[in-house]
């Protein structure tokens, strides 16, 4: 059986694994005394202050406290990386950005993505379709290799024919393991097309929250646990994947149309914290947890 085969699923947590999740953060919250339960990697209110930690690539730039991984014009890609350090993803990630997406032209496209590579700091995919992250068959852009891509799809290019793909907008995890990544359908270890229009100008908030073995995306709600957009089991970047060691460039990636439709993608915050795995003895500590994730705010 492949990896696809094996991993793809969508819809919401069965309560054992809630309850899982919960004893980790529980466990990881308790122990916050301790120097390695929680590590707050990096916190970006906003773009305004030091930004030597970012890598920016493509058409990616920042402007009046935000990151512009693409203005509204045709065939950009953009794509900004933390290289303060790789992040370690033999434990817990949980990733928060806050964006919007605008000034629409014709009905807007394409979309962005956030990534975990093991390419480079200076790692980019193709316009159009492949959000910056992925190959691009029809202009014969190459995608990031050793990648997993967490995709926010605005743009159905079934419709086009040019390559199998969801209705959008759509949220998708794409990997070739050690290939360049693909956009196609194919290559999704599960994907689902979400009822949030993420296209409408508004500022909207995305959380990826990343346990070995469990991924989950949180549109808006990014504080309601139980309620994912979407939810792949079984997932490993470490062991599985294929992707190198337990170190990986985390960034976002988003590109426009190659004809008349483009927008801005534009993120407003971003922030990610590691936490530690706990060990088998401390799961008496798990069903209470999953309540203390719920008492993050949401950006205004």
């Amino acid at each position: 059986m492949s990896i696809r085969t094996a991993l793809r699923t969508s819809g919401r947590i069965s309560p054992l694994a809630i309850c899982a999740a919960g004893v980790v953060f529980a466990s990881a919250t308790v122990a916050s005394a301790g120097p390695t339960a929680t590590n707050k990697v990096f916190e970006y209110n906003d773009f305004s202050g030091n930004l030597s930690d970012l890598n920016f690539v493509g058409t990616a730039t920042d402007s009046a406290g935000s990151v512009f991984l693409t203005g509204n014009g045709r065939r950009e890609a953009g794509a900004v990386w933390y290289n303060g350090q790789q992040i370690d993803v033999s434990t817990i990630v949980d990733t928060t950005f806050n964006l919007n997406v605008a000034n629409l032209n014709g009905t807007g496209a394409d979309g962005f993505a956030f990534v975990f590579q093991d390419e480079s700091a200076n790692a980019i995919g193709g316009a159009g379709g492949a959000l910056g992250y992925a190959d691009n068959p029809i202009r014969g852009d190459v995608g990031i290799t050793r990648s997993v891509a967490i995709e926010f799809d605005l743009w159905d290019n079934s419709i086009n024919g040019n390559w199998p793909d969801l209705a959008d907008p759509h949220v998708s995890v794409h990997t070739r393991g050690l290939l360049s990544n693909s956009p196609d359908q194919t290559f999704s270890l599960g994907g689902t097309v979400i009822p949030i229009n993420l296209s409408d100008g508004a500022a909207h908030d995305v959380r990826i929250l990343y346990v070995p073995g469990l991924l989950q995306i949180f549109v808006d709600d990014i504080a309601d646990t139980d309620t994912p957009v979407l939810t792949v089991a079984g997932i490993d970047l470490v062991n599985d994947l294929g992707l190198g060691d337990n170190s990986l460039f985390v960034g976002l990636t988003a590109a426009t149309g190659g004809q008349t439709n483009a927008q801005t993608h534009q993120i407003n915050s971003w922030s990610l914290s590691n936490f530690v795995i706990p060990s088998p003895g401390s799961l008496a500590l798990g069903f209470g947890g999953l309540g203390l994730l719920v008492r993050r705010k949401r950006r205004a």
